[in-house]
């Protein structure tokens, strides 16, 4: 064995694989002007080869592709607790509730068609500011989408430093935590955790 060969490399023996077709190469683009040197070398001859490859299509018998549950863990629908478990509503009569996926927040909340499984928060009001069916929250990442529902006394989202943006319907506005949405003259205070 000589010095300079790999021994890690396997080399079939002497005439076991067809020599590879050559290719000519191509013409060379003209170089600028400034580039070209007194003496040229003929470009190199290039050769290629190819390999087959399957068709695409359906999978060959006696395959099959593993579920995302297989691959994952849990389905790729499934929200991850992330995403839908670090908000909190502080609401003004003392309840902590648990702010996952939608929620629609009123005197008497109903779920729409859009959101049938949404969470409904009743809140009491005894100046009557907050209608039945007033706002819809919904998680969008680091925020949480406030959307007025066409309330008779609107949705307010109060800033740490007292800015207030007002949600009208058909424009959600975001809350991020520690700001306060104000639902009618109810205040409720959103947290992470």
């Amino acid at each position: 064995m000589s010095e300079d060969r790999n021994p890690f490399l396997i080399s079939p023996p002497p005439g076991l694989l067809p020599p590879a077709p050559e290719v000519p190469a191509a013409a060379p683009a003209p170089e600028p002007a400034a580039t070209r040197t007194a003496t040229r070398q003929p470009a190199p001859t290039q050769t290629v080869s190819t390999v087959s490859l399957p068709a695409r299509g359906a999978p060959r018998a006696g395959f099959a592709t593993p579920s995302a549950d297989a691959v994952f863990g849990r389905a790729l629908s499934e929200p991850s607790a992330s995403s839908t478990s670090h908000w909190r509503l502080a609401l003004p009569d003392g309840r902590d509730v648990a702010l996952e996926g939608a929620a629609y927040l009123g005197r008497a909340p109903a779920a729409t068609a859009e959101h049938p499984d949404a969470l409904l928060i009743a809140v009491q009001d005894e100046q009557r500011s907050v209608s039945k069916t007033h706002a819809l929250l919904l998680i969008d990442g680091d925020a949480v989408l406030v959307h007025d529902l066409g309330s008779t006394n609107g949705t307010w989202v109060i800033a740490a430093d007292g800015a207030e943006r007002q949600a009208l319907p058909g424009a959600p506005i975001a809350a991020v935590a520690g700001e306060r949405i104000d639902v009618g003259a109810l205040p409720v205070q959103l947290r992470a955790g």
